[in-house]
């Protein structure tokens, strides 16, 4: 479901490792949401809202630890922005 040119932006904040610039490609973006879940091996996950769009919540320990939101363009996911910024979760964590 990857665009061949897609493209993931991940906001860690600095208080989480994640890359510093967007990730290209369906390896890279693959790769990188892979060592996400080696870090959160007992997450699971739910789908929500974000922003009024579909959205993946992922839930480790009786938290959220990241939120992911995609983009589409010719029925393909081009845009991925995960957010595991702990601050940027606060509201997620009631």
């Amino acid at each position: 479901m990857l665009h061949t040119d897609a493209v993931l932006v991940v906001d860690g904040g600095g208080r989480v490792r994640a890359p510093l610039e967007p990730v290209e490609g369906r390896e890279g973006i693959v790769e990188t949401i892979v060592r996400f879940f080696e870090e959160h091996v007992e997450a699971a996950t739910a789908v929500c809202s974000v922003n009024a769009e579909p959205g993946i919540a992922f839930h480790a320990g009786g938290e959220v630890v990241g939120v992911l939101t995609v983009g589409l363009r010719a029925e393909r996911i081009d845009r991925l922005w995960l957010v595991a910024n702990p601050d940027k979760l606060r509201d997620w964590r009631h």
